[in-house]
């Protein structure tokens, strides 16, 4: 727990072991991902497969808490990770997996579309997204514009 504390803290995460249990409370079994950097034994990268349900998607996971450490990034351990937390829902038959992030998350962004997340578009969203592809250096005509968010969508 310490180790993985240390981690999220020094990744920009304030979390106390308190808030880790509520976090990994919601874990699926096998779904902490972490890699550890094996000359020191300090944990560099971890991402978590979690079970989230709402109303609208009661069997809902979530990947969260991506983290690399600073001294660390650029080597795809971020990416690894997230991979392996979103392979470990759909292997548990999670049809619906989200993930959220701040805007400032760049690298996490990045990482989140890369392995093909998109971003859930509504009218207050599309402008924050156009600065976050253009920070990213996409081109932000691969927004995928079809994908609106379905409480301001009208339905026939």
């Amino acid at each position: 727990e310490k180790p993985l504390i240390r981690l999220l803290k020094r990744t920009g995460f304030s979390f106390s072991i308190n808030q880790l249990h509520e976090v990994m409370a919601t874990c699926l079994p096998n779904g902490c991902f972490v890699i550890e950097h094996e000359p020191t034994g300090v944990l560099v990268a971890t991402m978590m497969a979690c079970h989230l349900a709402t109303a609208d998607y009661p069997f809902g996971g979530r990947i969260g808490w991506l983290a690399t450490d600073p001294e660390h990034r650029r080597r795809g351990l971020g990416a690894i990770c997230a991979r392996k937390a979103t392979q470990r829902l759909i292997q548990s038959g999670y049809e619906n997996i989200w993930v959220t992030t701040d805007d400032h998350r760049i690298g996490a962004l990045k990482i989140f579309l890369s392995i093909g997340f998109q971003p859930i578009l509504s009218d207050e969203t599309k402008k924050r997204w156009l600065k976050i592809y253009e920070k990213l250096g996409l081109s932000t005509t691969i927004i995928p514009h079809s994908i609106l968010d379905s409480r301001n969508t009208k339905r026939s």
